[in-house]
């Protein structure tokens, strides 16, 4: 990472987010994040004037690329790097980001609801799933931040909704026409965004394979072990590896957080479609309208 800037069109504003909580501001050439195995196409979703794009959650060499809503981060396993952020939501992120990860152990919400759901106590949940790697906790801290935003911002459009249905059915006017308009927009980006962040899960969750890879520190460690054995065998033939019971471990690991998050997304979806206007009733509007 390069602390001082340099001449160039490459440079960009970051923050480096360690796992203590401490945090610092590079200006990074992104030549350095291509050694992480980032991509070019990769960074344009990072870029500070782009407003939208494709929502991901990808493994990229030696980091994880998330990009979901306002969560825009490159996780590895000693750091964090987040754009620097100017807008409120990112922001907060951001603060909530370097108080969450500096907690020994913090469950984040969605596992709290799935734990509630079977009835098992935190106490009875194995090492493995109490004491997750850095990337690992970093990658469930940003699922979890997303849900609770979703849930504040349906909970907000739950009662403008309902306010503007309640005048509108009064009597009609433009300025409450005009809300209900606003209101029905706030409907489509929340939905939109609950939908997008469900289907990036449920891809990483039908890969077995890509899921596994985003535990790094264990694919670091599966590494060095194999090429450990690899040496061995060269002098005991019969010296046999040890990655399958790593990969289970990893695998109910990381199964348990992120499937917990598309839960919360779905219930939003429902709660937000049982706002849609249906056409009977669009059609009354019309009439009283007219």
């Amino acid at each position: 990472m390069q602390r001082r800037p340099r001449k160039g069109a490459g440079l960009q504003e970051w923050i480096k987010v360690n796992p203590d909580g401490s945090s610092s501001m590079l200006v990074v050439d992104r030549t350095e994040l291509f050694k992480l195995g980032l991509q070019q196409r990769d960074l344009r979703l990072f870029e500070p004037l782009r407003l939208h794009g494709s929502a991901c959650v990808l493994r990229r060499g030696k980091a994880i690329m998330v990009n979901l809503d306002f969560c825009k981060t490159i996780i590895t396993s000693r750091f964090v790097l987040t754009p620097l952020p100017t807008e409120p939501r990112p922001l907060e992120f951001l603060a909530k980001l370097k108080e969450r990860v500096a907690r020994p152990f913090s469950m984040s919400k969605s596992v709290q609801g799935l734990v509630t759901m079977a009835g098992k106590p935190a106490t009875e949940l194995g090492p493995m799933e109490l004491h997750l790697p850095f990337e690992l906790k970093v990658l469930e801290i940003c699922l979890d931040e997303l849900a609770m935003d979703l849930e504040q911002r349906a909970a907000a459009l739950d009662a403008a909704a309902y306010a503007a249905v309640d005048a509108i059915s009064s009597k009609v006017r433009p300025s409450r026409l005009e809300q209900l308009r606003k209101v029905k927009n706030r409907l489509v980006g929340l939905t939109t965004t609950a939908r997008m962040c469900t289907e990036v899960l449920a891809a990483i969750m039908d890969d077995t394979h890509d899921m596994l890879q985003l535990n790094l520190t264990a694919v670091e460690l599966h590494t060095q072990m194999a090429l450990t054995h690899a040496v061995s065998a060269a002098f005991r033939p019969g010296t046999r590896g040890r990655g399958a019971s790593l990969a289970s471990l990893s695998r109910s690991s990381i199964r348990r957080r992120v499937s917990s998050a598309p839960r919360h997304f779905s219930s939003r979806l429902g709660r937000q479609q049982a706002l849609e206007p249906t056409p009977e009733h669009g059609g009354q509007q019309q009439q009283q309208q007219q």
